[in-house]
């Protein structure tokens, strides 16, 4: 199960959920096995003998419980993409297991700290009564910090803020097909402060509608021609994945549509510190009749800002009341994600591209409790040949005054992002490119994929480059 079942590198090949239920299956195998040793003299098929066994270390297990740490969001939950829901996490058992079999892994004793209490007094005592060392709670451990990270056979980047890699998380997913996957090639989703700004609908189970969370369309990625993406064959591939103090990026591509020649998403966290940060997001393509850039927001309540809106006669997918934004420049769309948490998408539109706000699919719970909900979905559409850029801003801020105060398209498709401490130019390029900063010709161009330059009270605060 460890060496065929999972990934390579230790990752799920399904989804976070299903990861925990194969675990649940085989935990007891290797705890049975601690420490025992074949009879002397005996020697198994292979001509050795076993001694000490200890299947936590030397094998691939190891790795699977260190990806399982490190794949949750910051509320200890995982991120609900595939096959996952909302609530999924690593249970008390699991983490019993992890702190007695790998002492030398401190952060696994804070992760059980903060699940059953800092004197360990909610654990799972069934493994615990056994397999818990004695005074366990009285035991320090340092604060838990969630890494960025992108494991290179799952490729699903994790690219995070806060100085404990808790305050938010942003997944973008280039993983390969498998069972339990959704037919999801470089969605992007988006949690900060506790809460979903651009949300994955995640498992409905066995429901009869099922496939309402798994189709394309319930994703935050681009449909061509309307049509759901490959399952088998799709790939993905990772072509960089960087990160820095103030800049986290990470650009992807995959063979999720036969006829499409491109399909390459650029996604980046701009991090100013305390809270400030927000998302920049490059989606190219080209293949197809018509490119539809989709996304939904985790709020019923949505208004669009900067662009009247109409009611349409016309079919959109399966949505309920489409309305056409009409406009030709930028727009935002705005919600709240809790009573402290609002959320704001810029879109910077491309020649010849339209725009349309309706309500779809938002149930998630397979039991029905939330029959009927739905959510504002957003669609940017542009139609015909050539290679396609959708430009996206995505912001969620805590209070009334928002970070992000206007963004427009600059020169070499740059974004230029004011912001309440200056401006921020980010560059996105598919071979290379040069940035330059507005109005600051004695600056000299930054060359190259995807570069960043902030300038603050008048002056180049930071710049960041990759590729």
């Amino acid at each position: 199960t460890i060496d065929s079942w999972f990934l390579p590198d230790g990752t799920t090949s399904e989804s976070p959920a299903y990861a925990t239920m194969t675990l649940g299956n085989i935990w007891d195998m290797p705890q049975a096995l601690r420490g025992y040793s074949e009879p002397a003299g005996y020697r198994g098929p292979d001509g050795q003998r076993r001694v000490a066994v200890d299947l936590y270390h030397g094998t691939a297990y190891g790795k699977i419980w260190a990806n399982c740490f490190k794949g949750l969001q910051g509320n200890l939950k995982f991120p609900p993409y595939a096959d996952s829901y909302v609530h999924s996490g690593l249970g008390a058992n699991f983490v019993e297991l992890m702190a007695a079999n790998y002492p030398e892994r401190p952060e696994y004793l804070a992760l059980l700290k903060e699940i059953c209490g800092p004197d360990l007094a909610n654990g799972y005592a069934p493994l615990a009564l056994y397999y818990r060392e004695p005074g366990l709670e009285t035991k320090s451990a340092p604060p838990i910090t969630l890494p960025d990270w992108c494991a290179p056979d799952l490729r699903i980047g994790h690219l995070r803020t806060g100085a404990d890699g808790r305050e938010s998380l942003l997944l973008l997913s280039a993983s390969h097909w498998g069972g339990h996957h959704h037919l999801d090639s470089l969605n992007l989703t988006y949690w900060k402060n506790g809460h979903e700004v651009l949300s994955d609908l995640g498992y409905l189970w066995d429901h009869p509608q099922k496939s309402r969370t798994a189709r394309t369309l319930a994703h935050n990625t681009v449909l061509i021609d309307g049509q759901d993406q490959l399952t088998k064959e799709r790939g993905g591939e990772v072509h960089f994945f960087r990160t820095s103090e103030h800049v986290k990026v990470m650009e992807a591509s995959s063979h999720a549509y036969a006829g499409a020649s491109l399909y390459r998403r650029t996604s980046a966290l701009i991090d100013h510190g305390g809270g400030r940060s927000y998302v920049v997001d490059y989606f190219r393509v080209a293949g197809g009749r018509t490119q539809d850039y989709v996304f939904h927001a985790s709020n019923t309540a949505c208004e669009i800002l900067g662009a009247p809106t109409r009611p349409m006669t016309e079919k959109l997918y399966d949505f309920v009341r489409p309305r056409a934004i009409e406009t030709s420049g930028t727009w935002h769309a705005t919600w709240k994600a809790s009573a402290d948490l609002t959320c704001i998408t810029w879109a910077i539109p491309q020649p010849g591209e339209r725009a349309f706000v309706a309500d779809g699919w938002g149930q998630r719970d397979w039991k029905n409790s939330d029959l009927g909900t739905t959510l504002p979905y957003i669609v940017r559409r542009t139609e015909g040949a050539g290679v396609k850029t959708f430009f996206t801003v995505v912001e969620a801020h805590a209070g009334k005054e928002r970070f992000v105060r206007n963004v427009t398209l600059g020169t070499n498709g740059g974004l230029v992002i004011e912001t309440a401490l200056g401006t921020d130019t980010v560059l996105s390029a598919l071979e290379a490119g040069e940035l330059t900063l507005p109005g600051r010709t004695s600056v000299a161009p930054i060359s190259g994929r995807f570069a960043v330059a902030s300038v603050q009270g008048g002056k180049l605060a930071w710049t960041f480059l990759a590729e």
